[in-house]
């Protein structure tokens, strides 16, 4: 089971509440010395269709392994999100091949309101789903 800070969640989440909500982002997400993730880190998206694909610098993974060596954390995932709800598709599952042994995640806005946009998040590995706990 995967276990994430609740604290973790809803800053995460007001990152994507407070950006243009038809673009794609993303980053990766480190775990504490007790493995509960509990930080994360925003990458921009360099792709030149950022509504409906997220593409990270090509050394954007160098820098984020820097961060968990220099912070004493631990890379565990990469994570994206999609603007309209949306379950992990087949490129997503495809992409989450190559970042073996990193976890995948998606956060996806199960709907909006004017006030507050609720997400589920989905990890996986290749096309493995696992659960999830905010704690």
């Amino acid at each position: 089971m995967i276990k994430i800070k609740k604290d973790l969640q809803k800053r995460l989440e007001t990152f994507l509440n407070t950006y243009p909500s038809q673009e794609e982002y993303g980053g990766f997400l480190f775990a504490n010395r007790l493995g509960t993730i509990s930080e994360f880190l925003a990458i921009p998206n360099i792709h030149s269709s950022k509504n409906d694909t997220y593409q990270m610098p090509e050394n954007a993974k160098k820098l984020a392994e820097k961060i968990a060596d220099s912070r004493r954390i631990k890379l565990v995932a990469h994570w994206h999100n999609h603007p309209i709800p949306a379950v992990c598709s087949v490129q997503d599952c495809r992409a989450a091949s190559t970042w073996d042994p990193l976890y995948s995640v998606l956060i996806s806005p199960t709907g909006s309101s004017s006030y507050r946009k609720e997400y589920v998040w989905y990890f996986y590995k290749g096309i493995k789903p696992e659960k999830v706990c905010f704690v």
